[in-house]
C-alpha cells in the first residue's frame, strides 16, 4: 500500500508550494517495515523513561475496578481518566482498541459485582416482596411502588394518620435494618434515584439489577416517609395545636383584663406616691395624699394623680394619732364633677 502524502509550505509571495519529494517517500517507507514503529516506541521509552503498557496493565486494571466500584462512572468517563492515569505515570499508551476493551470489561465486572452484593443482602422472601411492588393490583391504576412514591400532599389530621400508616407499611418489609455499609453510599443513592424516577424499563432489567434497585428505593422510601411524618407533625403542632392554645390564652387575658386593669391602676398610683414622697414635694405626709389616690383612677386603671383645684388651699390633714377622719373631713372639692378621672 502506498499513501500519497502532500506537504504545503507558505511561499513569500503569498502562494503555496506543494512538495511531493523526499518527505513523502520517507513517510511511505515507514510502513513498509513492520518493526519500525516498535523500534521507535523503544527509543521514546528510553528517551523519556516510559514503561511498557504490559508492565502497568495489572495496576491499571485494579485502578479501573476501584473507580467503577466507588463512583459508578460510565466506560467513556473512565476511559478518559485511564489515559490521563497512564500519561501521569509515564506509561506508553496502548492501542485504542486495547484500552477500550480493558476498561469496558473491568467496568462491567465491577457493576455486576455491585448488583450481586446488593441482592445478597436480601433473602428469598424479601426479594419476592420487592418484585411484587412492580405489579399493578386488581382494580388499581398503578403499581404499589408508584403509590409509595407519591407521598402526602396536604396537612391535616387525616394526612397524619395516612403518613403513619405509610411508615408502618414500608417498615413491614424489614429492609431498613439491612446493613449496606459494604457498598459505597453514593451508589446506593444513585440506585434509589433511578428507582424513584419511575422508569418503566425497571421491570425488564436483569434480576440482580432489578432487586438491587428496588432494595435501594425501599430503604430510601422508609427514610423519606419517616421524615415527612415528622414534618407533618411539626406543621400540625405549629398551625393547629399551638395556635389554638395561643387563642385560648389570648381569650383568658381578655377576660382577666378588667381586674388586671384595676390592680395595675392601684399599683401605678402607689408608685407615683412613692416617687413624690421621695422627691419631698408633699412634706412626707401620707394622710394628705390618701384622698387623691382613690379619686383619680379612670375606668382603664390609669392614674394621672393630679390634685384637685383648691385655689391654693390645702385639705385638712388627719392627725396620725387622733381619731379617723370623717367623710366630711376627707371631702375636697373636685375640678369637675363629670370628670372621667373619677371612679
Amino acid at each position: 500500500m502506498r499513501i500519497r502524502w502532500t506537504c504545503r509550505i507558505h511561499a513569500g509571495d503569498g502562494g503555496d508550494v506543494e512538495l511531493l519529494g523526499d518527505v513523502a517517500d520517507h513517510l511511505n517507507r515507514y510502513l513498509e517495515r513492520e518493526k519500525t514503529h516498535f523500534e521507535h516506541q523503544w527509543v521514546i521509552a528510553d528517551e523519556y523513561g516510559c514503561r511498557d503498557f504490559a508492565d502497568a496493565e495489572s495496576e491499571l486494571t485494579w485502578w479501573v475496578d476501584d473507580r467503577a466500584w466507588i463512583t459508578g462512572d460510565g466506560p467513556k468517563t473512565i476511559f478518559d481518566a485511564a489515559v490521563l492515569w497512564l500519561r501521569e505515570r509515564r506509561v506508553l499508551l496502548p492501542g485504542l482498541t486495547t484500552l477500550d476493551r480493558l476498561v469496558a470489561r473491568v467496568h462491567d465486572e465491577a457493576l455486576q459485582r455491585f448488583w450481586d452484593t446488593m441482592m445478597a443482602k436480601t433473602n428469598a422472601s424479601q426479594a419476592r416482596e420487592l418484585e411484587r411492588l412492580l405489579d399493578v393490583p386488581d382494580g388499581a391504576r398503578f403499581s404499589d411502588l408508584e403509590r409509595l412514591r407519591k407521598g402526602l400532599t396536604t396537612a391535616s389530621g387525616k394526612s397524619m394518620v395516612a403518613a403513619l400508616g405509610l411508615v408502618a407499611e414500608i417498615a413491614a418489609f424489614g429492609l431498613g435494618r439491612i446493613d449496606l455499609s459494604a457498598v459505597p453510599h453514593r451508589r446506593v443513592v444513585e440506585l434509589a434515584r433511578y428507582g424513584m424516577a419511575g422508569k418503566a424499563a425497571l421491570r425488564r432489567r436483569p434480576y440482580a439489577r432489578k432487586v438491587a434497585t428496588l432494595l435501594a428505593t425501599v430503604v430510601y422510601l422508609e427514610t423519606k416517609a419517616t421524615d415527612e411524618a415528622l414534618e407533618l407533625f411539626d406543621v400540625l403542632m405549629t398551625t393547629d395545636l399551638l395556635a389554638r392554645a395561643h387563642r385560648q390564652s389570648r381569650d383568658d387575658k381578655v377576660r382577666r383584663y378588667p381586674q388586671l386593669s384595676k390592680d395595675a391602676g392601684r399599683l401605678a398610683a402607689a408608685v407615683a406616691v412613692a416617687v413624690l414622697l421621695q422627691a419631698g414635694e408633699w412634706d412626707g405626709d401620707i394622710a394628705r395624699l390618701s384622698v387623691y389616690i382613690r379619686r383619680h383612677l379612670n375606668v382603664d386603671g390609669h392614674s394621672s394623680f393630679l390634685p384637685p383645684a383648691l385655689g391654693g388651699a390645702r385639705p385638712a390633714l388627719r392627725d396620725p394619732v387622733g381619731p379617723p377622719m370623717t367623710g366630711t373631713d376627707r371631702a375636697c372639692p373636685r375640678p369637675d364633677s363629670s370628670s372621667p378621672l373619677d371612679p
